[in-house]
């Protein structure tokens, strides 16, 4: 599922655009809160309001909250509605709290949540600070504080009710797997290879077993050469496709990222203005739906580039 609170966690990057936000009339809504605190420190109301909010959004769809903003109810609509930036004294303090306290207040414990400052002026101590908090798939989030499990609705939380919370460990039962490349450990070789390290990641408690991993570079005609050392060739197996296999040994826990190999692609030199390598990885394992992974690589004059990635069940329509 897209973390669509993430694409707004990004792209609140100044502040003009946290104005625009109110130019426009945003409203709180599935992805966005707004609050504005009286002092720059994380007192018990608020602990218990972001414990709600780590549990509601994790489990919902992801989303933000952002710290400096107030609300005005419309008259007519009922919405809450966007209506004046009013800075946090000593923003960065009050982050750094944030960052702190995040990880106290859920089981199990958020440690992908985002913080950051926005200042009108860089020289400014007061500011705009916006939180991200993941959607996570998998295992259930509940609140640390009240022992509840919190859903997102509309513009509020909401206690799970039962049918919800079943769901939510029902998908806990299987494993969630999803293939990584981390744009910081690829390398370029002297003969201008590239060597790009694949790495599996288990976002659910569910152990995995019995996982095997495709890679097919779907573009192989604008690259001169492909080949892996740790993955087999299957691409005799699968008629005009280029297709690399593995079978990985042992299990896969939540937390411990496992690496599977590299691939070494070497592009055309007759296409290095484009220089976009299109890679499909494809994870299979007991109880888990076959989840592929579309990258678009490009390789630029100042290194490697991971421009999109689109992840999808195997079975999907």
């Amino acid at each position: 599922m897209a973390d669509a609170g993430l694409i707004r966690y990004n792209d609140l990057n100044s502040w003009a655009a946290v104005q625009s936000l109110l130019d426009n009339g945003e409203t709180e809504g599935l992805h966005l809160e707004a609050k504005a605190p009286s002092m720059p420190r994380v007192n018990r109301d608020q602990q218990i309001y972001i414990a709600k909010a780590i549990s509601g959004f994790s489990n919902t769809a992801g989303g933000i909250v952002i710290w400096g903003v107030s609300i005005t109810k419309h008259e007519h609509s009922g919405l809450d509605v966007l209506t004046q930036i009013e800075p946090v004294a000593n923003c960065h303090q009050f982050m750094r709290s944030l960052q702190r306290i995040i990880p106290t207040l859920s089981t199990p414990p958020i440690l992908s949540a985002k913080c950051k400052c926005i200042l009108r002026r860089k020289s400014d101590t007061r500011g705009v600070v916006v939180t991200h908090f993941p959607y996570q798939e998998g295992s259930p989030v509940q609140s640390s504080l009240d022992n509840l499990f919190y859903w997102r609705s509309g513009d509020d939380f909401h206690p799970a009710p039962y049918e919800m919370i079943r769901r939510l460990f029902l998908s806990a039962d299987s494993p969630d797997l999803r293939t990584q490349i981390d744009a910081d450990l690829a390398k370029k070789e002297p003969d201008g290879t590239w060597v790009i390290p694949l790495v599996i990641a288990n976002n659910s408690q569910a152990i995995a077993e019995h996982t095997n991993i495709s890679v097919e570079i779907t573009n192989r005609a604008d690259c001169e050469a492909v080949t892996s050392f740790e993955l087999s060739d299957a691409s005799g197996f699968n008629k005009g496709r280029c297709i690399y296999m593995k079978e990985v040994a042992g299990v896969i826990h939540k937390g411990l990222n496992l690496a599977v190999g590299s691939m070494r692609v070497k592009m055309k030199v007759d296409r290095l203005p484009k220089r976009k390598l299109l890679l499909a990885a494809t994870l299979y394992a007991n109880r888990m739906r076959a989840r592929k992974v579309d990258f678009n690589i490009h390789f630029t004059s100042k290194g490697f580039r991971l421009i999109k990635t689109e992840s999808s069940f195997l079975d999907q329509s």
